[in-house]
């Protein structure tokens, strides 16, 4: 008998991305054929076979013209009239191809503009703007990804579907409806809500929020990240039940014991991942004017890197904070035994952020490193649970200086919630123990 086949959405790298290989590679494991579609940015192969897996890269599409979203309607009308309730004109206004380009041209002169004068940017700063022609544009890029997905899957007749997020969640619609298959969401985040309220659009999040509480009454399971994030999801959708499957590491990835034998006089302070706003990284700057003692070194890259390097250079803290060049994906644990303590300082900026369990929470812990995390409900949880480390209140660097001298001035406790992590890792939290899970989620349906 051939295997079921599952086609799994996903708009980010796949090869970039631990939970979609992890989750991917898990269900291959367990007798389905796997492949992951994602669009081409041009320079990719059409397919890669990854892990135990395939990925598939269908063509990203060229243009946003009204005759390119009507096609959305003429495959899958149910789809047309979910987009028409939500907002009109993402299908129907008839922007022409100049004004569309006009507005591509104003979001590149603002971009240098801001550049030129240290102002930091990311990839959704002009759509909270205010430009209608750039939030027209974005809204139906989104739409039409999720078209060229759909299509890309339904050649591939699967049997399943699984969305990486809400903005694969349209592209699953489709196929579920063309095929009448089961449709699973996967959501990493709450993701119109990953914005403070005023560094959003009305109508980008009233689109998105719609989006999901229209397409979440059609799934047929869903999984998440962290129990607070499937909590929100049925008390504001009042969907079914969503499984917590956390992102944790292979415990192949799992360093020798050894690494608890090392000692330092003065503890070193690791952040990796994303150099954004919103993450409490100026905090964490601000805090080392506080430190009585050890070193903070922030690990990554991102759009907001230029903005932390200067705000070092003002506080006069080049002696305390040291930058480091991100490094690969699968060299994140092991990177992370040379430091003592992991720092997750995230701020309840939004909704997302107050509810977050981040992967380096994980990643730390398998390294042997002692937590020091924001006063959050996931992080709190879970650092008390396993006796990992220290707390401190979120936005607040004096807090969090307190929360570090602590840990520096009792090496004992220190070396014991790194001992704590190490094994907590070695028997639970690694993704062998957790991947089990996700076959209870495909019995569900």
């Amino acid at each position: 008998m051939a295997p079921k086949k599952i086609a799994m959405f996903n708009l980010s790298a796949t090869r970039r991305d631990p939970r979609v290989r992890r989750i991917a590679s898990a269900l291959a494991g367990q007798g389905f054929e796997v492949r992951v579609f994602e669009l081409n940015p041009g320079f990719e192969p059409y397919l890669e076979r990854m892990e135990k897996f395939t990925v598939i890269r269908p063509p990203a599409p060229g243009t946003t013209l009204r005759q390119d979203m009507l096609a959305i309607p003429r495959a899958c009308p149910e789809a047309g009239e979910i987009l028409d309730s939500l907002d009109h004109d993402v299908i129907h206004h008839r922007a022409s191809r100049l004004r569309l380009t006009f507005a591509r041209g104003r979001r590149a002169i603002r971009r240098r503009w801001r550049r030129l004068r240290g102002i930091p940017i990311d990839a959704f700063d002009e759509l909270r703007g205010g430009d209608s022609m750039l939030e027209l544009r974005h809204l139906r890029l989104m739409m039409l990804n999720n078209f060229a997905l759909s299509r890309a899957a339904i050649a591939f007749e699967p049997d399943y579907i699984h969305c990486n997020d809400l903005d694969t969640l349209l592209a699953g619609f489709m196929v579920k409806k063309a095929r009448q298959i089961p449709m699973i969401y996967d959501a990493h985040e709450i993701y119109a809500e990953q914005f403070p309220a005023d560094q959003r659009s009305e109508r980008w999040h009233s689109f998105y929020s719609g989006l999901e509480r229209t397409l979440i009454a059609h799934t047929n399971a869903r999984l998440t990240v962290c129990d607070a994030i499937g909590d929100y999801f049925q008390e504001q959708y009042g969907c079914g039940p969503v499984f917590t499957v956390r992102n944790m590491p292979s415990v192949r990835f799992l360093p020798p014991r050894t690494i608890l034998d090392r000692t330092s006089e003065a503890p070193k302070f690791l952040y990796h991942g994303l150099f954004f706003a919103y993450r409490g990284l100026e905090e964490l700057i601000d805090s080392a004017a506080h430190l009585t003692g050890g070193h903070i070194y922030l690990r990554g890259l991102g759009y907001h890197e230029q903005a932390l390097k200067q705000r070092v250079i003002e506080k006069g803290l080049q002696d305390k904070v040291t930058f480091l060049p991100a490094v690969a994906v699968d060299d994140l644990v092991g990177r992370a035994t040379e430091f003592d303590v992991g720092l997750n300082p995230f701020v309840a900026a939004c909704k997302n952020t107050e509810v977050c369990l981040p992967n380096k929470f994980f990643e730390y812990t398998m390294a042997g490193l002692a937590s020091a995390c924001t006063n959050l409900v996931e992080l709190r949880s879970h650092v008390r649970r396993y006796d990992l480390g220290v707390l401190f209140e979120p936005g607040s660097a004096e807090s969090m200086a307190h929360g570090l001298n602590e840990l520096t001035s009792d090496p004992a406790r220190l070396q014991q919630f790194r001992q704590n992590a190490y094994w907590s890792a070695y028997r639970e939290l690694n993704w062998e123990t957790e991947r089990l899970k996700v076959a209870e989620v495909y019995k569900s349906v």
